[in-house]
Order: C-alpha cells, then structure tokens, then sequence
C-alpha cells in the first residue's frame, strides 16, 4: 500500500485481508475507496460482496453482487455470490435461477447444496455433496473444491467431515 495507496486493486486486495483478519472498518473504507477508484471493476465489487455476505448484511452483499454481475455476467463464482445472499433472505426461486446462470460446476454444485439446505432438504443436499466429492477424486487438491465440500458437510452438520475438507 505505501507503493500504490491509491491503487484500486491495491486497496481490494488490503480490504480482504483487513477483513480476514477481523478489522472490518478498515476492510469497508478500503473496499469502498477501491470501488469510488474504479466504478467499473467487477471483482471489487465481488469482494464487497462477500464482505457484506460474512458479516451477515444481506441486502448490501445482494447489491454489490449484483453491481459486479452487471460489469460482468461471466464472473467466475458472480452468480453463485448473489444466490447465497438470496438464499439466507429465504429467496428461493431467484437463488435458483441465479444458480442456473452460475458458470463454474463447482460454485453450481455448492450453491445449489446450500439451496437445499435452505430449503430443508438435506437428501437433496446430500446429492449435491456426492456430486462435489465426485469431481474431488478426480482433483483433490482444488482449494474451492474442499472449501464447497466443507461448507455443505457443516451445513448437514457434520463437522469432521468439513475440517477434514479445510485441512486438505
């Protein structure tokens, strides 16, 4: 930052590490500043995003989701960010038609797990997971890979099976 404090991918890439480590404040000045610095960049907007989303401001985290899949539909994971925000607000039917545009099969598979459990169905969930450990005996060193795998095994509660996902 002190080599390029007014550059707009500086200033994300610092606003998710401010967050990572539990600094919020700093994380939401510098997110912001990045996006006033560069309207048009949609992965600062997908940062924001997430942001929002882990600090359980849904309806922020919707909007910034939003904003980055204007800037671009093809975004790596964009769909699959939005549906989640919908999917805590109890917006079923829109996370499932974001989900449908999702691109990545794994961000898909994830998303739509997460969806069942939203929904209650955890056989269906159950499916989802199957279908991620599947693509993961063919490449189990996938970071996002693991991480959706851990997230649906927590969501079924199955806590062992997910840091067992984390660690690899």
């Amino acid at each position: 930052m002190a080599l390029r404090p007014n550059h707009p991918d500086t200033l994300s890439a610092a606003s998710v590490l401010f967050f990572n480590l539990g600094q919020q404040a700093e994380a939401f000045q510098l997110g912001r500043q990045a996006a006033r610095l560069d309207p048009l960049n949609p992965a600062t907007q997908i940062d924001l995003s997430l942001m929002f989303f882990f600090s359980e401001n849904w309806a922020e985290g919707e909007q910034a989701a939003r904003r980055a899949l204007q800037l671009s539909s093809a975004g790596h994971g964009y769909h699959a960010v939005l549906a989640w925000s919908l999917i805590v607000q109890k917006r079923f039917a829109e996370a499932e038609a974001e989900l449908a545009f999702e691109h990545s099969e794994i961000e898909r598979l994830n998303g739509l797990g997460l969806l069942a459990l939203g929904r209650g169905q955890t056989a269906v969930a159950r499916e989802h997971l199957a279908s991620l450990e599947n693509l993961a005996g063919r490449d189990p060193d996938r970071a996002d890979l693991q991480q959706s795998i851990a997230w649906l095994c927590a969501g079924l509660g199955e806590v062992d099976r997910a840091f067992a996902a984390l660690e690899k």
